[in-house]
């Protein structure tokens, strides 16, 4: 399928992200599940800064939802021989395809590689200006490191004695993890090796409204509606196209606009419930990027690239949460649930060097979900103090994935320092 003119003016402008950034669950300041508290008609400034630490290796879930490893989640085995399909006859893959001269009987040519994907520390700095006591304009600029370690990779391929000529084949000049990691590398400049990574993310801009409405009944005392809507900019590090499973730290260069509501009711003075609903349009472009050259390759090691247009999904995020307040005096507890979503990902080719309908086959555009509980507990250090100018808190959350589809989540314990002006 060819993209239209306006389409290709919007994908010199805009951008897109690699699918990958939806899989991982990245740290969102603004996110209303971990936002420090604030009381909209009192405060003029608050300013804070939160950091969160993984707590040993991530989880993964492959497309049946069933645990694994990080590089296993589109696929559970790596298909070496078809990797090399889809070149021209002069290209590099072809001749080596060419020189194996084996078919993919059984699991010859096939591989498995894994590796564990650690978060080091993600955090944020933020500042919110509170006007008109009920609205507020809202800066955060969010960091991260990552590391891929442990990286290890097996030949699948019979080994039986004496092995057959076709497998010998296959495991001498490419399958061997020896022979593969360079092979790899001089046939389609990627390179697979653990990594460490670190950098800002995207900075984000919110305009929030809010407004509590007092209700006259015995038990429900009054019900807060809020709304947001922002711009992320794309000042995040980007995906390294020839770095393994290398995910940017943000929308991957792209502009994205995410809008929200949030209705919370308050019972009895202490006990609160409420659900956030938050969705994220992300603009697409072009780029040339990995991509499906032939079919029933896997999506983990593409050696070929091609100038495509992506439509990314829309992203959803849905949280409901109970809390009790002021049990005792500044004291705030709350437990979330939250279901996160990324739409399917789709590719257009700019010309006939790429295949929109074998592109398309990737796994990795499909749609992922997470599952996720957090827990958060805050107190804020004003109610110890006589007219305080600035009003201190502490925040203490952990979030903790359980269940999802094609994505990849760490388990992490964070706080946030917070001070109201």
């Amino acid at each position: 399928m060819k993209v239209t003119t306006l389409q290709a003016v919007l994908g010199a402008i805009l951008v897109t992200p690699l699918h990958l950034c939806a899989l991982i669950n990245l740290f969102k300041p603004y996110d209303m599940m971990i936002r420090p508290y604030v009381d909209y008609t009192a405060e003029t400034i608050q300013s804070y800064v939160t950091m969160e630490f993984g707590l040993g290796k991530a989880s993964a879930w492959n497309s049946e939802e069933k645990a694994t490893s990080p590089l296993t989640i589109w696929n559970k085995e790596q298909r070496g021989l078809q990797m090399l399909e889809g070149f021209a006859p002069d290209a590099g893959p072809t001749q080596l395809l060419t020189k194996i001269d084996a078919n993919n009987n059984r699991d010859r040519g096939n591989l498995c590689i894994n590796a564990q994907l650690h978060l080091d520390v993600a955090g944020a700095m933020a500042l919110r200006y509170f006007f008109l006591e009920e609205l507020a304009f809202s800066v955060y600029l969010p960091f991260y490191r990552y590391r891929l370690t442990d990286l290890r990779i097996k030949d699948l391929t019979p080994q039986e004695i004496p092995p057959l000529p076709q497998d010998f084949r296959v495991h001498k000049f490419l399958n061997d993890p020896v022979v593969f990691v360079p092979t790899v590398l001089e046939l389609g400049c990627f390179e697979v090796r653990d990594w460490e990574r670190s950098g800002l993310g995207d900075v984000s801009f919110f305009m929030d409204w809010q407004r509590n409405f007092p209700q006259a009944k015995e038990f429900l005392k009054s019900v807060m509606v809020a709304a947001r809507i922002g711009v992320l900019a794309p000042s995040g590090r980007h995906a390294d196209q020839d770095l393994l499973f290398s995910f940017p730290f943000g929308y991957d260069k792209s502009w994205a606009i995410p809008f929200g509501f949030t209705l919370e009711t308050l019972f009895a003075d202490y006990a609160y419930a409420g659900f956030d609903i938050e969705l994220t349009q992300i603009f697409g472009r072009s780029m040339h990027q990995r991509i499906h050259t032939a079919h029933d390759q896997t999506d983990l090691i593409l050696l070929g690239k091609g100038a495509v247009y992506c439509d990314p999904g829309i992203e959803q995020q849905y949280s409901v949460y109970v809390g009790l307040k002021n049990l005792p005096r500044g004291l705030n507890m709350r437990a979330v649930y939250q279901y996160r979503k990324h739409g399917e990902d789709t590719l257009s080719a700019y010309n006939n060097c790429v295949n929109s309908a074998i592109a398309n086959q990737a796994i990795s555009l499909q749609d992922s979900t997470l599952h996720m509980a957090i827990l958060r507990v805050d107190y804020d250090f004003s109610v110890l103090m006589d007219n305080p100018c600035v009003s201190p808190q502490l925040e203490l959350f952990a979030r903790i994935p359980f269940n999802g589809k094609r994505s990849v989540a760490n388990t992490t314990l964070g706080f946030a320092l917070t001070l109201d002006f």
